[in-house]
């Protein structure tokens, strides 16, 4: 390692947060370059091949060739390790991303201010939207919710939706369409990628994200790859190829991501 070598600020994010020494930080950076060089990638951003060839933690090994993570892992690794101040007065909201047959699973998650998934953090085995309004209305009524967000994309979820409103909880139930416009549409080419990148810009966020020490959470927020169309708007990733790609989608991110950021404030 050359004589007063200084890291640049990338290699410390990644240094710090994986506690490196400087001699393994130089070695970090010299061989970023090398693998940046051959996909790519910026000789000083830590490059998806990098991260696929020597992870730092399990969910790392998940990226494979060609997908960078839209979801950087050491974002959510940050985010593990955080401890945030008494978020117990923000308002208390879930998201919810309904089984849609098959593997998938339906998955019910928390956030509060700055924390999420301590209250809840649940997967059901079932695509029963009688059965998921049952669950939803009890969580409801004993954690007494500011709002609910269910994923209706497709008309998945829409069935719990109804019956939760029928039931008279159409006060805190809000419905979400993944493949409806996005707000900012020149940004983002449609609301999914809108959504994961609010999800993204909270992880990022200087004051914190507190997440629960959750390995499969973990994966399922760093599963989605990305690109871009030809209008060079940011396009998340089908949840078809990421199953195929990975063996599983990525409800876990999607029920958190259907949260509106302002609810949670």
């Amino acid at each position: 390692m050359p004589d007063g070598w200084r890291p640049p600020e990338a290699i410390v994010e990644y240094a710090d947060l994986h506690r490196l020494s400087n001699e393994q930080s130089f070695w970090c950076r010299q061989k970023n370059a090398e693998l940046a060089k051959a996909c790519g990638g910026q000789a000083d951003e830590i490059c998806w091949m990098f991260r696929q060839e020597y992870p730092a933690t399990a969910q790392e090994a998940f990226q494979a060739g060609g997908h960078e993570s839209f979801i950087r892992s050491d974002l959510v690794t940050a985010a593990r390790q955080a401890i945030v101040p008494d978020q117990s007065t923000a308002p208390l909201v879930f998201g919810v991303d309904t089984a849609r047959g098959g593997p998938d699973k339906t998955r019910i998650i928390d956030r509060q201010g700055r924390c999420a998934g301590y209250n809840v953090n649940v997967k059901l085995d079932t695509d029963d939207d009688m059965e998921i309004a049952g669950k939803l209305a009890r969580l409801i009524d004993r954690h007494e919710l500011d709002a609910v967000f269910i994923d209706v994309t497709g008309g998945t979820g829409k069935g719990a939706y109804d019956r939760l409103r029928e039931r008279g909880y159409g006060r805190v139930v809000h419905g979400v369409n993944f493949g409806s416009s996005a707000a900012k549409d020149t940004e983002y080419a449609n609301k999914r990628a809108e959504i994961w990148g609010e999800l993204r810009d909270w992880l990022r966020d200087p004051g914190g994200a507190d997440l629960p020490d959750d390995d499969e959470l973990h994966a399922h927020l760093c599963a989605p790859g990305y690109g871009f169309d030809s209008l060079s708007r940011i396009q998340l990733e089908k949840k078809e190829a990421i199953r195929k790609r990975l063996g599983f989608s990525p409800d876990g991110g999607d029920a958190l991501g259907s949260i509106d950021i302002h609810a949670s404030h």
